[in-house]
């Protein structure tokens, strides 16, 4: 029941994301006296007609029940114009520039308008950086679990070669507790001899030749567990780096609800959104630089992660858990569609650029061979990040 109620969830949350957006290309259409044919809900082939407006709009609903679209007279250069007055190519250059961005806007909008929400009524802080952790824990908002468990390494790990295992828990560095990664990089940066760090390692008695603890039942963990901690040095005063991979968020026990006054909270919503909008751009910069690799960067998740996502947030039961979830999301569908690449409206956005440079609209027969070669490439990175996602949750199984 709770993996039915996850999908229907993650299928409202990326809906509205969606239909917010068209929203915003519909009536900023509107504003300027574009007629819209059809605002569809879901993805065609078509199942009816809901209704028709009085401008002879069509709401229709479609089988492919995800998200949404509008569709603007002009804006198919395959489909006969009825009035030329009423296309899209019509408008000037900054009425079609705002209908063009007026998704992205709205995507702004929700997130903001979310998080405006949420943090009036109460709800766990936004946590961007190590300061921001630290300044909470000050605060008492944020209880850490007992150190920082290694996910990974890089290769040639000096930590791996040194003993240290996946799994392990880095308890402390030269006899401070450590509760995040910052700490950690804080006395490796600053080192002149061997550093100290402490691991406790977790095991379990009697395993036999392929058994893993994963075959276990939680009776079963309790009588056979050992717990070890072992000392380890690694001299960082050449190599600043042990190699390890922490997660990306520090490991927290509890972290208590904060609340503001709605103009506080808006502001606050601000800086989250402004905050989250640059990770996100970095994060696709380094998905850029990963193609070129062969890799992908840690952390990206294609729809299928983000459903595993959607799920670890829903099994907790929280409402503003989910609510946040799908701000940031509506932030990374935003920032996503602004960058200048075909088939996205940012990309749309660069073509009116150049025709408001050369005072002449880029060949329609480019434009749209461009269009269509990126979407297709859009297509294929999707697939490979959403055949990683499966390949992960499958891992994560056995």
């Amino acid at each position: 029941m709770l993996y039915l109620l996850s999908i229907v969830v993650f299928f409202l949350i990326f809906s509205t994301i969606i239909l917010i957006h068209e929203c915003g290309h519909f009536f900023s259409a509107r504003r300027h006296g574009v007629h819209v044919h059809e605002f569809g809900l879901g993805i065609p082939p078509k199942a009816g007609v809901i209704a028709t407006d009085k401008q002879g709009c069509e709401y229709t609903l479609n089988w492919i029940p995800f998200g949404g679209f509008v569709r603007l007279e002009g804006e198919d250069p395959t489909i006969k114009v009825k009035d030329k007055n009423k296309a899209f190519y019509s408008k000037s250059i900054l009425a079609r520039m705002e209908i063009v961005l007026a998704g992205v806007f709205m995507n702004f909008v929700l997130a903001i308008g979310i998080f405006t929400l949420i943090f009036s009524f109460g709800a766990r802080p936004i946590m961007m950086s190590a300061e921001e952790v630290k300044s909470y824990v000050d605060q008492g908002v944020v209880e850490f679990e007992e150190g920082l468990k290694v996910t990974g390494f890089i290769e040639e790990s000096i930590a791996q070669d040194g003993g240290v295992e996946t799994g392990d828990v880095l308890l402390s560095v030269n006899n401070k507790p450590i509760h995040y990664i910052q700490e950690v990089l804080d006395i490796q940066e600053t080192a002149t001899e061997p550093v100290l760090y402490v691991f406790r390692r977790i095991g379990y008695e009697g395993l036999e030749e392929g058994e893993s603890a994963k075959d276990l039942t939680d009776e079963e963990k309790a009588q056979r567990e050992i717990i070890t901690t072992f000392e380890v040095f690694f001299d960082m005063t050449d190599k600043k780096s042990l190699g390890i991979y922490f997660p990306s968020m520090s490991q927290f026990k509890h972290v208590h609800y904060i609340k503001m006054s709605p103009d506080k909270a808006f502001i606050y919503a601000l800086d989250r959104s402004w905050e989250i909008s640059i990770a996100t751009v970095k994060g696709l910069y380094g998905l850029v630089k990963s193609v070129f690799h062969a890799s992908l960067p840690q952390g990206m998740a294609g729809p299928v992660g983000i459903a595993a996502m959607t799920h670890s947030i829903v099994a907790k039961g929280s409402v503003t858990g989910v609510l946040a979830f799908m701000a940031l999301l509506s932030l990374s569908i935003g920032v996503l569609n602004l960058l200048p690449i075909p088939a996205l409206d940012g990309g749309r956005f660069f073509f009116l650029l150049i025709e408001a440079i050369f005072q002449r609209p880029v060949p329609q027969a480019v434009e749209e061979v461009l269009h269509v070669a990126m979407y297709f490439c859009l297509l294929a990175l999707i697939f490979v990040v959403t055949a990683n996602d499966i390949y992960q949750l499958i891992s994560s199984l056995f």
